[in-house]
């Protein structure tokens, strides 16, 4: 935790004190953190099943221009990562057909992403299309999670066990992205597009154990890290008192 922070401190003051910052702002991000079967039983009672993981990301962001192509970026962010299981019950009402339970073990993530992007020509509505590539330096400090149930019905009982193990790490990523920015008479944007996370990772490992009717099933998952979702951006000009938004030229 304390190298990322020193990482990122670096960053701030080499973009703040050698590169001019021409936006800063921030945004979240909504996606999907995937699971991978790994070992155990590859038969599953219907009772049981896997969801990817529904996770979501917060961030503060500085970009520095480097001309009316090429930009370079730096993100500081937070995210959660880890397992979602669904539990249906053996026997449910017809009146009322949403009665499964959703149980989440997660874990949250600390990354610094630096980005290389590259910019298109504003269209007539101050509109382009952006594209960015980096790394992704990532920590956190690791859990072990349990959660345990029983539940009884007609057809017997059922017992569950899910013993989910995250160990520290530290280690990067790689980051794309792609998607289109707007830019408003007072120069600031409002991004949004898709993003990507690979060069996986062992995140965590998950050990799953239930017994319905006297029968036991075990499963054994890893989340590697991986990530894809929706991202939104709100950024300032700092120079925005000085300059009006450049607007795309008509023909």
């Amino acid at each position: 935790m304390r190298t990322l922070g020193y990482f990122s401190l670096f960053l701030f003051l080499l973009i703040r004190f050698h590169c001019q910052i021409h936006y800063w702002g921030g945004g979240f991000s909504l996606g999907s953190n995937p699971y991978h079967f790994t070992g155990g039983d590859v038969m599953a009672h219907s009772v049981f099943r896997m969801k990817n993981f529904a996770s979501c990301s917060f961030f503060l962001s500085a970009r520095h221009d480097i001309n009316a192509r090429w930009a370079i970026m730096g993100s500081l962010e937070l995210r959660n990562a880890g397992f979602e299981y669904i539990l249906t019950p053996q026997e449910y009402s017809l009146l009322n057909y949403k009665q499964h339970q959703s149980v989440r073990q997660e874990i949250v993530i600390l990354q610094a992403s630096f980005m290389g992007m590259y910019k298109t020509n504003l269209d007539c509505k101050n509109k382009r299309w952006f594209f960015g590539f980096g790394i992704v330096p990532a920590v956190s400090g690791g859990a072990t999670l349990r959660y345990s149930a029983e539940s009884v019905s007609s057809g017997g009982a059922g017992y569950y066990e899910f013993d989910a193990c995250f160990n520290p790490f530290w280690f990067c990523f790689g980051k794309w992205m792609m998607g289109r920015e707007k830019i408003f008479k007072n120069g600031h944007l409002f991004q949004w597009g898709l993003e990507h996370l690979f060069l996986e990772q062992n995140v965590g490992t998950t050990l799953v154990k239930y017994t319905i009717s006297g029968n036991t099933y075990t499963h054994v998952f890893n989340n590697y890290g991986k990530y894809t979702g929706l991202f939104f951006r709100y950024m300032f000009n700092v120079r925005s008192s000085k300059l009006s938004a450049p607007h795309a030229k008509n023909n």
